[in-house]
């Protein structure tokens, strides 16, 4: 589920963002202990 909708969201940002390059995939773990985690979401 997780895949469809990062790919569902990409395409209409990519629409939205037509200049810049998004990568076609995701590119960190979609696990729910990765997804949950707060160092994932505080990395810059």
């Amino acid at each position: 589920m997780f895949d469809e909708c990062f790919e569902a969201s990409l395409n209409r940002t990519k629409i939205e963002y037509p200049d810049y390059q998004f990568p076609d995939q995701w590119q960190f773990g979609s696990d729910v202990d990765t997804m949950l985690n707060v160092d994932f979401w505080e990395e810059s």
